[in-house]
């Protein structure tokens, strides 16, 4: 089975965000000692982070196509915080205080976690695909089973 267009944008946006927090989470554990917050959070307490959330990105992603929505809606929220939160180093810093690239990769990430954030609130308050019968959990995506008569 295809995965449906809104299936694939929900995938592409995750694989997105995925990428920019390995990139990111990465170079925040190699160079700790470059980000403020460093005396607060330990290089171990960012890669737990990551290694704990991320995988909340294909358990959520899983739950929206088998049509279990709002359970799906919950996990990709709490997921969209491994992006959401990066852009948290310009509370202590500015962005005067990091190289360029940097600057890209906690923008971008926070542009990501948002992105998912912002899909999660379109399917669940403009598209509404909880209420549509496809989205009955167990289905499969495949719509509500029916009975021969």
């Amino acid at each position: 089975m295809h995965p449906t267009k809104r299936q694939s944008i929900l995938l592409g946006l995750l694989i997105s965000c995925i990428a920019t927090t390995a990139v990111h989470y990465t170079d925040n554990i190699i160079s700790i000692d470059k980000y403020p917050q460093a005396a607060a959070v330990s290089a171990t307490t960012v890669a737990l982070t990551w290694l704990l959330l991320t995988p909340a990105a294909f358990l959520g992603y899983r739950l929206y196509t088998s049509g279990a929505m709002l359970p799906a809606y919950g996990v990709l929220a709490v997921y969209s915080l491994v992006g959401l939160s990066t852009p948290g180093h310009y509370v202590e810093a500015s962005l005067a205080d990091f190289a360029l690239w940097r600057n890209v990769s906690i923008i971008s990430d926070g542009i990501a976690g948002a992105a998912v954030l912002g899909f999660v609130a379109w399917s669940l308050l403009v598209a509404k695909e909880w209420k549509q019968p496809t989205a009955l959990a167990g289905s499969g995506g495949r719509g509500p089973t029916r009975t021969p008569a």
